[in-house]
C-alpha cells in the first residue's frame, strides 16, 4: 500500500508490505519517486491513467506494470489507485494498493506453455479432444478438432448430434449416431472408427473414444472425448492386406510347386533305391562267383583287381543308402514324443557292442535321468552316428575311450558323446556337418562322408542345435541341446 502526491509521482507514505515487494526500506522509499521505478513502456501507460483520471474527475483506475526493484529484477504487480479528495472536492492524494502477482503471471505463463506443447501434440498426433457437460449443455472442442473435422473454428463446436452428424460420412453416420447415445452412464471408454464426409476433402478416417464422469449433481454427466486420425493406419492396414493377399497366393503357389518337386523327390529316391541298386547287386554278384569259382584262374593283380570291384560297389551301395536316409530325413515327419534318453543311449550301445567289444573301447555313461519330447526315430539316428564316429576314430589308441553324458543347464538339456580319437583342427567345424565332406582319408576311416550331415538335418529338424569341440590328437565332444 502507497500514498503518492497528486502532482508528481513522488511516494508520501508506504507500508511494510511495498517496501518487501520492490525490496527498499521505507526511508529509501520515501526519496524516490514511483516513475522512477517503473520501467517503459508501464511507465506511459500508467501516467496516462493518472492524466486520464485527473483530467476526466472519476475517481480510481487499475493496471498491471512492473516495478524494478533494488536488485535490479523485475516484480509483476497489479495496481489499484483510487482517489482521496478533501471536503471541498479538490484532490488530496492518491490512494494506491499493489498486489504481487509475479509468481501467478509465471504460472499462467507456464499454463499457456502447457497449452501450446498440447495443441502441438495434439496438431502432431491428429489427436483432437472435446468436452461436454449435460447440466450446462457447454460444448468445448480443440482445434486439431475443427482441423480434423473440417469445421470452421469461428463457428465453434456444433451446437447438438444431428448438427456434428453432417461431418461423418453418410454410410457411417447410424453407426456414430447408435454409438454417441449409446454412451452409457459410466466410466468406461467407448469407442467406434469412421469417415469424414467426402465432400470436405480427402478421405480421413478417424477413431473417436468417449468417457463419462458423474457430475456433483445427480443425474448429470460429463463427456470427454478425443478423435484420432487414422488415416495412414488404414491405408497401412489396406496395404497390409493387399500384401498378405498376395502373399497367400504365392504361398499357395510355391506349395503347389514344392508338392510337384516332393513327388518327383520320391519317385527320384524310387529309382535311386531300386534301378541304380539292382545293377549294383548284379556287379556285387557276379564279382562274388569269380571271386568264389575262378579266383585260381586269375593271377595276383586280377585278384587285386577284383578285390578293389567289389569294395567299390559295397561303398557306392551305401553312398546310395546314405543318400536316401538323408533325403528321407528331411522330408519325413517328425512325431515328437517323450524319449526316455537314458533308454535310448542303452539301445544305442547294444547296437554297437559287436564294435565295443571288437575294438575294446573304454565305455563311460555321465547320465542324469532325462526325458525330452522329441521324435524317437530322428534321436536314434543321432546317437548312433555320433557313437559310431567316437569308436571308428578312437580305435587306434592304445586304450579307446569313449563317453556318453547328459546334463541340464537353465532350460536347456545337453547330451555329449566325448572321444579320445584323432580330434580335428577347429577350423574345420562347420565342414564337417556338411554332405559328402571327410577330414580323414577313406582309406584309413570308412565312411561316406553322410554321417554328420544326416545328424545336423536331425537335430535342426527336432528344433535343436549340435556342435562340437576338439583339438588334433586329442579327441573330440559332440554336443546336442534341445529345449527342456
Amino acid at each position: 500500500m502507497a500514498i503518492s502526491s497528486p502532482n508528481s509521482t513522488r511516494w508520501v507514505q508506504v507500508n511494510s508490505q511495498l517496501c518487501t515487494i520492490l525490496g527498499y526500506s521505507r526511508e529509501e522509499l520515501l526519496r524516490m519517486t514511483w516513475s522512477e521505478m517503473t520501467p517503459q513502456p508501464d511507465l506511459d501507460r500508467n501516467l496516462a491513467l493518472r492524466d486520464a483520471m485527473l483530467a476526466k474527475g472519476t475517481d480510481n483506475y487499475m493496471m498491471q506494470k512492473r516495478f524494478v526493484r533494488k536488485d535490479g529484477s523485475f516484480v509483476h504487480t497489479e495496481l489499484d489507485v483510487r482517489a482521496v479528495r478533501n471536503p471541498d472536492g479538490t484532490l488530496k492524494h492518491l490512494f494506491a494498493t499493489v498486489k504481487d502477482i509475479t509468481e501467478r503471471l509465471q504460472a499462467e505463463a507456464a499454463i499457456n506453455r502447457q497449452k501450446d506443447l498440447l495443441e502441438l501434440a495434439e496438431s502432431m498426433a491428429g489427436l483432437g479432444s472435446w468436452v461436454y457437460d449435460t447440466q450446462s449443455r457447454n460444448i468445448w472442442w480443440s482445434r486439431q478438432m475443427y482441423r480434423n473435422t473440417g469445421r470452421d473454428e469461428a463457428l465453434g463446436p456444433p451446437p447438438d448430434l444431428a448438427a456434428y452428424l453432417t461431418y461423418i460420412h453418410p454410410e457411417d453416420r447410424c453407426q456414430v449416431e447408435h454409438f454417441m447415445r449409446a454412451i452409457p452412464d459410466a466410466s468406461a471408454m467407448s469407442t467406434a472408427e469412421f469417415r469424414r464426409h467426402p465432400d470436405l476433402g480427402p478421405l480421413r478416417w478417424f477413431r473417436g473414444s468417449v468417457q463419462s464422469q458423474p457430475m456433483a449433481t445427480p443425474g448429470f454427466y460429463s463427456y470427454s472425448g478425443t478423435l484420432l486420425d487414422i488415416t495412414q493406419l488404414k491405408q497401412a492396414q489396406t496395404t497390409l492386406e493387399q500384401t498378405n493377399a498376395a502373399l497367400e497366393q504365392r504361398v499357395t503357389e510355391r506349395t503347389a510347386q514344392l508338392r510337384g518337386l516332393n513327388e518327383e523327390l520320391e519317385a527320384f529316391s524310387y529309382t535311386v533305391s531300386h534301378d541304380l541298386k539292382a545293377p549294383l547287386r548284379g556287379i556285387d554278384g557276379y564279382s562274388q562267383l569269380l571271386e568264389e569259382e575262378h579266383s585260381s584262374q586269375l593271377n595276383e593283380e586280377g585278384r587285386q583287381f577284383l578285390t578293389r570291384i567289389r569294395r567299390g560297389v559295397l561303398q557306392m551301395g551305401d553312398l546310395i543308402s546314405g543318400l536316401l536316409d538323408y533325403s528321407r530325413m528331411e522330408r519325413r515327419t517328425m512325431e515328437h514324443q517323450r524319449v526316455d534318453v537314458p533308454a535310448l543311449v542303452a539301445q544305442v550301445i547294444e547296437g554297437h557292442s559287436a564294435d565295443i567289444e571288437k575294438t575294446h573301447v573304454r565305455l563311460s555313461l555321465q547320465l542324469e535321468p532325462m526325458v525330452l519330447q522329441l521324435d524317437r526315430e530322428g534321436m536314434a539316428v543321432v546317437l548312433r552316428n555320433l557313437v559310431g564316429n567316437a569308436i571308428k576314430f578312437s580305435r587306434t589308441r592304445a586304450q579307446p575311450e569313449v563317453e556318453i553324458g547328459s546334463r541340464t543347464e537353465d532350460h536347456r538339456r545337453i547330451l555329449w558323446v566325448r572321444d579320445n580319437g584323432v580330434g580335428f583342427d577347429m577350423k574345420y567345424h562347420d565342414r564337417i556337418f556338411g554332405i559328402f565332406q571327410r577330414l580323414q582319408r577313406a582309406e584309413d576311416y570308412q565312411g561316406t562322408g553322410l554321417g554328420l550331415a544326416l545328424v545336423a538335418k536331425a537335430v535342426q529338424r527336432m528344433g535343436g542345435r549340435v556342435w562340437a569341440e576338439s583339438q588334433p590328437g586329442q579327441g573330440a565332444t559332440f554336443f546336442l541341446e534341445f529345449p527342456s
